[in-house]
């Protein structure tokens, strides 16, 4: 992308607008329209700048026109939808996630700055956490005043500014491995002492917090991430994950075991879910009110198995009588990535969400090999490259990964944090096309 062309005015301009970005995960904690209204912000701002300096090579995204395919698929599947305008409404807006990869972009190669002032936001944002956290621990409200959610010995949760949602975990989980690639994003250099002493914080904050907010599928999420940046990354990256393995499971089991009600809400609480330590002889996958989301979701992938449902009809489909399954089977959605997308989507959808799983696992499982059996030493470029990449890909990767429970697909907040590290990514290998291009 050429930088030269946006000078003067429009590149303060570009520099001041960049705010709008940094603010939005801030405002993923506690105000979510002010953090989707301001991605769309950004979209706008990005938009204005590709038409007035004619910067098309954009939209020449190879990546950017394959998940165009899968906008477009939601579009079309929701005008034969049961509920037009619950459906279509949520689809035809999705775009916005869309451009905000490609602003991502557009925002590295015209701010400088970028990369550093975001890194010191998601820093400032986790210390801000961590201490709110553990005053609301100790005082049963945090420093706003606002109280648990849960606050009972059978269900113990710590939910800090995050309020009523109680996704403090969840933030904290996906957020991680995108916030340690910042720190290797665009690095021609070796990150410096104060550099690491950072990344080790953010991995003994991250964990801490996790385990505090008694989320389990986010203790998973996390480990999952731990383990993956841990056997694919290299360097002093590496070094660092392979030091930290101790003292983070010995900071965990200290948390678990020192607290009654957390032990309770992670240990026993999902021992009784899964029907592990009951007089029950089933054993569930996810729980049994999962088991009920799923059938309610296999009835719709049967009864439309190519296109499915539309976006959002897991609600209107589980509200008819003809489909009852149990009291507690109708909600929003299924509470599975996968389930979701077969529901409402079909096979299209799912094999296009699915297929990139299984490339981002290939690529990941490929750079483990290669860290494990390659002996000769790699460039000081493709080793930053390589550990933001990774831990980019990491992200991606606990966003999509069928193992665990998940929250509604097409939701706004868990959107924007799934395409958060997208637009890097997209960065990273237009880096990587242009350093390789240069060498001939």
């Amino acid at each position: 992308m050429n930088q030269n062309m946006i000078v003067g005015s429009d590149k303060k301009f570009i520099q001041y607008s960049s705010y709008l970005f940094y603010l939005i995960p801030v405002f993923l904690i506690k105000f979510i329209f002010f953090a989707d209204l301001f991605l769309i912000f950004v979209d706008i701002i990005f938009l204005y700048f590709v038409f007035k300096y004619k910067k098309y090579n954009y939209f020449s995204n190879f990546y950017f026109k394959f998940f165009l395919f899968f906008y477009l698929l939601l579009v079309i599947r929701s005008l034969f939808s049961d509920d037009i305008n619950l459906s279509f409404g949520n689809s035809i807006f999705y775009l916005r996630f869309l451009l905000f990869s490609l602003a991502t972009i557009f925002f590295l190669d015209h701010n400088k700055i970028f990369l550093c002032v975001l890194r010191r936001f998601f820093i400032i944002i986790l210390l801000i956490l961590l201490f709110d956290t553990i005053f609301q621990y100790f005082f049963t409200h945090n420093i706003f005043g606002m109280e648990y959610r849960y606050f009972n010995d059978d269900n113990f949760r710590l939910t800090s500014i995050f309020g009523r949602r109680g996704v403090l975990g969840s933030y904290i989980a996906r957020f991680f491995p995108f916030i340690i690639a910042l720190f290797f994003i665009g690095r021609k250099n070796l990150l410096t002492t104060k550099d690491l002493l950072i990344i080790i914080l953010i991995c003994l904050i991250s964990t801490i917090l996790v385990i505090l907010s008694g989320e389990r599928t986010s203790i998973v999420l996390l480990i999952f991430g731990f383990t993956l940046i841990f056997f694919t990354s290299n360097g002093k990256l590496k070094k660092i994950f392979k030091y930290l393995l101790i003292p983070i499971v010995l900071i965990s089991i200290l948390i678990i075991s020192l607290d009654a009600r957390i032990k309770n809400r992670i240990l026993s609480h999902s021992f009784s879910q899964l029907g592990l330590n009951s007089s029950k002889e089933k054993i569930y996958i996810f729980g049994e009110v999962y088991e009920g989301h799923f059938k309610v979701a296999y009835k719709m992938f049967r009864s439309n198995p190519i296109f499915g449902q539309g976006v959002k009809m897991f609600r209107v489909f589980c509200s008819k009588k003809e489909n009852y399954v149990s009291e507690t089977a109708c909600t929003t959605h299924p509470h599975h990535t996968y389930v979701q997308l077969l529901a409402e989507t079909g096979l299209l959808g799912f094999f296009f969400i699915f297929s990139i799983f299984v490339l981002i696992s290939f690529i990941l499982l490929k750079s483990s090999f290669f860290n494990f059996f390659q002996k000769k030493k790699i460039s000081l470029f493709i080793s930053n490259y390589n550990n933001a990449k990774i831990c980019l890909l990491t992200s991606i990767f606990l966003t999509l990964s069928p193992f665990n429970p998940s929250g509604n697909f097409f939701n706004n907040w868990l959107s924007i944090i799934y395409f958060f590290p997208i637009g890097f990514l997209f960065y990273l290998e237009n880096l990587k096309s242009t350093k390789e291009h240069k060498k001939f």
